[in-house]
C-alpha cells in the first residue's frame, strides 16, 4: 500500500472533522466527455511509431483506421480518427496491417 499526503479544501458542512481521519478518494487529474475509447490491446503501432491504428471489423472484413490516441484509463484508451461508435474493432485481428506490430512489441 502507498501513502500520500494530500492538502483538500472541504466544502463547509455540518458533520465535524476530527483530527487524524482518514479517507479513501480517487483524484482525477483529467477527464474526457463524450470520446471513443477502444480497448488499448485494439491499438497497434506502426514499426517507426509515428501512427496508430485500429482494425475494424467490416461484415467479414477487416479494414485498418488510423487514429490518434488520448487519456488512457484502467484497459480503455481515448482514440479519435474516423471511427464511429458501434464499430466493432479487432482485438486479434487474422491479418496484420502491413508496417503495423502489436501494441509493446
Amino acid at each position: 500500500m502507498v501513502n500520500f499526503n494530500v492538502r483538500v479544501d472541504l466544502d463547509p458542512t455540518a458533520a465535524p472533522i476530527k483530527l487524524n481521519m482518514t479517507t479513501n478518494t480517487r483524484l482525477i487529474g483529467e477527464s474526457h466527455a463524450n470520446v471513443l475509447a477502444v480497448p488499448i490491446n485494439a491499438i497497434r503501432s506502426a514499426t517507426d511509431g509515428s501512427k496508430y491504428v485500429v482494425v475494424v471489423d467490416q461484415q467479414g472484413a477487416q479494414r485498418n483506421v488510423i487514429v490518434t490516441t488520448g487519456l488512457t484509463q484502467g484497459k480503455l484508451t481515448e482514440v479519435a480518427g474516423d471511427l464511429q461508435e458501434g464499430e466493432q474493432v479487432s482485438i486479434n485481428p487474422t491479418t496484420r496491417p502491413a508496417g503495423f506490430g502489436s501494441f509493446g512489441q
